[in-house]
């Protein structure tokens, strides 16, 4: 008795110990004109429960436990990070993916549908947001642009980073039901007088501006447009924010709020009069994101960063 106990005893310590090792997987993929094809091959737990999303160009697989990530070579031009029990991939041109699982052996397949990106001509139509929702205007603005290029770091410029974080913003925010507008849709020179006049003409419910700091914080700006102004000057568009100072020293805080809890990074928050934001009659922020020699701009901190931004605009 006392050794079928024992020998119950050791079966379970080693099941413990097998269930505490990563799971080993394994990609291959193939690319043709239009298309590519993840397939990643691993034990029948790991990728009967692995689960896959997407967002703009992100691509994220959550697997179900740690894993040990091997390829035969790299994907061109694609960023892959692992992050704990979630793979990461940047893929430009995405524009849709189907799932699918095979066995013998057990696989996981994502079958991709991606174009080369152009520079749009014209801005593209939205969709209609759910009825809950379809009022509520959300206005993005990617700072820079064109020649126009911010701040350049080794691997990065602050144009393309404020762009890329943009467009899955837009993607995300309309999942939330929002109908949402980017001031600029491409690496192209847009100046202020557009930026402020296209915002306006939108009538946003919310507004957030996004650039880079030089510094490893984050820092968030709101209006500090001033209310003693001549009668004559109370309507032009320079003062329109004068009404939602309040709301949008409250969006600023609980933007703070939640990038302090996401990412455990000094957040500062300041009132200064910038003309994107005195111009617009709804809440409206500009939010400096960390400067790319503090912060690492990867699939994995993207995707992050963007559930911040959507979390803080309380959607």
């Amino acid at each position: 008795m006392k050794r079928s106990f024992f020998s119950l005893i050791l079966v379970m310590l080693c099941a413990s110990f097998v269930s505490a090792e990563s799971a080993q997987v394994n990609l291959r993929w193939s690319k043709s004109p239009g298309a590519m094809r993840f397939v990643f091959e691993s034990d029948k737990e790991t990728i009967r429960k692995a689960r896959v999303f997407h967002s703009q160009v992100l691509v994220k697989v959550e697997f179900q436990s740690d894993f040990d990530l091997s390829a035969d070579r790299k994907p061109p031009d694609i960023d892959v990070s692992q992050k704990g029990r979630n793979l990461f991939m940047t893929i430009k041109g995405l524009k849709d993916l189907k799932v699918f699982r095979l066995d013998g052996p057990d696989r996981l397949v994502l079958d991709l549908i991606v174009e080369e990106l152009k520079a749009p001509e014209e801005e593209p139509v939205e969709q209609e947001a759910p009825a809950e929702l379809k009022n509520r205007v959300v206005v993005i603005d990617p700072g820079h642009g064109g020649y126009n290029s911010g701040l350049i770091g080794d691997k990065y410029k602050e144009k393309d980073v404020t762009l890329a974080i943009a467009k899955s913003l837009r993607y995300s925010a309309k999942e939330a039901g929002a109908s949402v507008f980017l001031t600029r849709w491409s690496d192209k020179y847009v100046s202020l007088d557009e930026r402020i006049t296209n915002t306006f003409e939108r009538g946003p419910a919310l507004f957030i501006s996004l650039h880079l700091s030089s510094s490893p914080d984050f820092v968030i700006y709101y209006s500090d447009v001033d209310t003693d102004v001549p009668k004559a000057d109370k309507y032009t568009l320079s003062f329109v924010q004068r009404g939602y100072v309040t709301k949008s020293s409250k969006l600023a805080r609980n933007m703070a709020s939640v990038i302090k809890s996401k990412f455990k990074r000094g957040v500062r928050i300041r009132k200064a009069n910038l003309p994107v934001l005195s111009s617009v009659g709804a809440p409206a922020i500009l939010i400096e994101l960390p400067d790319g020699r503090f912060f690492d701009y990867d699939s994995a901190n993207r995707y992050s960063l963007v559930e911040a931004l959507l979390k803080g605009l309380d959607l």
